[in-house]
């Protein structure tokens, strides 16, 4: 059976008012226009859509003509066929470019904050890394220049993190007493670091 066959078919039951063979007959017509579908959808996608891209224009255009075009295609002949579904199609083409666009609009804004945040970050660890080498490099260059050398040894152990306890119990000192020597220790550190600064 041809399309001309099929579509006076589904002409004759929509005219008496026969829904479900209607929908039999229109059924049909798209199961055997699937290929005219698919390549009317090719035609109008032609350098617009990749491959995925028109597989979803496709499947969107058959759905369209299978669920709308059944209640809205008041034609008669193959041609009213043809035509109408060249439009579903071009609609269909229409509406995955729109989102296409949409998506790479979306994607290159991602892409852009995550390159901006990526670089911020970058920047700031490039920051961090720079002042930590100024630390080490200050660090290296005031202990020797601390005239006290218990001061020296207090302060030094404590930025490797040892705890207070431990360099007390080094030192033979109580806490109390420890603690006013890294406090006088860190005071001449900021004496120096205005020295180093300079």
């Amino acid at each position: 059976m041809d399309d001309e066959e099929r579509l006076k078919r589904f002409v004759a039951r929509r005219d008496v008012g026969d829904v479900a063979g209607a929908r039999r007959e229109w059924e049909a017509l798209i199961e055997a226009d699937f290929d005219r579908i698919a390549g009317l959808v090719a035609l109008q996608a032609r350098g617009k859509l990749s491959a995925h891209e028109r597989d979803e224009a496709v499947q969107r255009a058959i759905v369209r003509v299978w669920r709308n075009m059944i209640s809205t295609f008041a034609g008669t002949s193959v041609g009213e066929w043809i035509n109408a579904v060249r439009t579903c199609a071009g609609f269909a083409v229409a509406d995955v470019q729109r989102e296409a666009a949409r998506r790479s609009e979306r994607e290159t804004a991602l892409e852009a904050a995550a390159e901006y945040r990526w670089s911020a970050v970058a920047g700031q660890e490039h920051r961090r890394e720079a002042e930590r080498a100024d630390a080490r490099g200050f660090v290296e260059w005031s202990l020797p220049q601390m005239r006290n050398a218990r001061q020296r040894l207090v302060v030094e152990r404590s930025l490797d993190g040892v705890p207070a306890e431990e360099i007390a119990a080094e030192l033979a000192v109580s806490l109390p007493n420890l603690y006013q020597l890294r406090s006088r220790g860190l005071k001449d550190l900021a004496k120096l670091k205005e020295l180093y600064d300079a």
